[in-house]
């Protein structure tokens, strides 16, 4: 029996899909509803067994980047590795697989090959299977910096013309850590079991659900060290706690790997804890424990729902999802949006109360503890707007005082189409195959190749966006068609959700931004390809 812990509720695989009978509408066998069902089920199994793996829990996807600034690299062909890449791509993903011992670790290649040396210094990744021979003992020094020392003693070493081992510590030996994942996500506290937020100043760890735009942090990395940011793009200070204005040498924090697990060491040397009965997030330990531990999880796209009769969807009068709501939005009218594992449009939606959206034959409530067919839809865009289709096959419609009910024929029927605003990120990092999206200081373009990330400003209007770059600028489309950044109020932009943590961006020509290995973005995209979707 598989059981998975996802967000707030716990699946039973077994009780829903493998019992499941098969469906059928109007007398007949719906090949598109089973195969909706068959994705439901697929989910849960993937999901299940990748969590159970000992192996996944204690890995960690990284950049090392040596004394020079450049990326330890494994091309795709020959098993070749080198020190030359210049920003954190997918030949610079290092696994790092630590042992039981949290100090000792094997580094595993993009390629799934093993690095290891040998006794006369050199350097291979060549093997699939690890070996005892291919532990290296970690230590990480005052400024951040860490060394890899091998089973005969030498320290791991890099510079631009080859990679190898010798028994002193040189400046070729000490790496920095990128962390691979994506840089906006939600903070887990370990010992308190709470999500940090930011409130009146500061960070706590005291919501029990990450929740809202006030939940996203960005993990900001600038030469080896990080620093914590707040969705009004606003700095932690670690010796104050406080969040400042401007950026100082106390936001840096140097990080520290326990398994899936981050410790932060502020400049005054001391860990990042939790402190007080609001979990006030301040470097005030000499030590890590439990208390100094916390999980850097995926931050979910949460939005709103806006009606043909332009009310927002809400449960603020009970479990019924209604188009009832003119007022200012509040978490009643917030949803979180999860894609099945692997799939483009197959969605749940989860509400503020732990539970997800569930559909009957004439309603939808938001009370459903376990995902089962009933709470997957299938997400299909019409142009600037969604169709959400049911379990049974019918596209959800709102009907004039607001219920919300499975029974629509059409995903073009003006009642069953809904302007979806993406509401937790009021500052956005974007990142592409070939690197994040960025603005070149000295000229006005905007490329997506840039090794270092930067955090647009997201300002609303009617379901688009105007994208405000850290120089005051704004995304503009210009006569060939490429991504500038203007001096005036620029251009709107359209979202269109597209997969797990994924979009595409739709300019006012209807056309996709489209990137390419230049770091050259153009409006010229018509379909959901590797160079047109943005990891947000």
């Amino acid at each position: 029996m598989w059981y998975f812990w996802r967000g707030f509720v716990k699946i039973k695989a077994d009780q829903f899909f493998l019992k499941q009978p098969r469906i059928t509408c109007n007398g007949r066998s719906d090949f598109a509803t089973n195969n909706l069902l068959f994705s439901v089920y697929y989910f849960i199994k993937e999901n299940c067994t990748s969590m159970t793996s000992t192996d996944q829990f204690n890995a960690t996807f990284l950049g090392l980047v040596n004394f020079e600034g450049k990326y330890l690299t494994a091309e795709k062909f020959g098993n070749q590795i080198n020190v030359t890449g210049t920003s954190l791509r997918s030949k610079q993903m290092w696994c790092f697989e630590q042992t039981e011992t949290s100090t000792k670790v094997y580094l595993k290649s993009p390629n799934s090959n093993y690095l290891e040396t040998t006794k006369t210094g050199d350097a291979l990744c060549e093997s699939k299977e690890k070996s005892n021979n291919f532990i290296f003992d970690v230590d990480i020094n005052e400024e951040g910096q860490w060394t890899f020392k091998d089973c005969f003693g030498k320290y791991l070493c890099g510079n631009s013309e080859r990679l190898y081992t010798q028994p002193k510590v040189l400046d070729e030996a000490l790496w920095s850590i990128h962390i691979a994942s994506h840089p906006q996500c939600c903070i887990l506290s370990i010992s308190r079991k709470r999500y940090v937020v930011s409130e009146n100043g500061e960070l706590c760890a005291n919501e029990d659900v990450a929740w809202g735009q006030n939940a996203v942090i960005t993990v900001e990395y600038q030469c080896g060290k990080y620093a914590l940011r707040d969705s009004s793009g606003k700095y932690l200070n670690g010796n104050t706690g406080k969040l400042d204005d401007k950026f100082s040498k106390d936001s840096w924090f140097t990080i520290h790997i326990y398994g899936n697990m981050y410790g932060l060491r502020s400049s005054n040397g001391k860990y990042l804890t939790t402190h007080g009965p609001n979990g006030k997030l301040i470097a005030s330990k000499q030590v890590v424990g439990k208390d100094e531990q916390f999980i850097f999880n995926e931050s979910k796209a949460q939005c709103l729902l806006l009606a043909n009769n332009g009310k927002k969807l809400s449960i603020r009068q009970g479990i019924d999802v209604t188009a009832n709501q003119f007022l200012e939005p509040e978490d009643t009218e917030t949803f979180q949006i999860d894609f099945c594992n692997g799939e483009i449009d197959k969605v749940t939606f989860l509400a503020r109360t732990a539970k997800f959206w569930r559909a009957s034959d004439k309603s939808i409530t938001a009370t459903a503890t376990e995902i089962t067919v009933n709470s997957v839809f299938k997400l299909e865009w019409n142009s600037e707007k969604v169709a959400l289709k049911s379990f049974n096959g019918k596209y959800l419609v709102s009907s004039s005082g607001g219920q919300l009910s499975p029974v629509g024929e059409s995903p073009s029927d003006v009642n069953a189409l809904f302007t979806l605003v993406l509401v937790n990120r009021p500052i956005i990092v974007f990142r592409g195959e070939n690197g994040y999206i960025g603005m070149i200081s000295s000229t006005n373009k905007i490329q997506c190749n840039r090794g270092i990330h930067d955090a647009m400003q997201v300002l609303e209007c009617a379901g688009k966006y105007r994208l405000k770059t850290v120089f005051g600028k704004f995304w503009k489309i210009d006569a060939d068609f490429c991504l500038i950044a203007d001096e005036g109020n620029g251009d709107l932009f359209h979202f269109q959700l597209y997969g797990k943590n994924k979009m595409m961006i739709c300019a006012e020509n209807g056309k996709f931004l489209q990137g390419d290995n230049n770091g050259v973005i153009k409006a010229i995209g018509t379909a959901a390809i590797s160079s047109t979707l943005w990891e947000y």
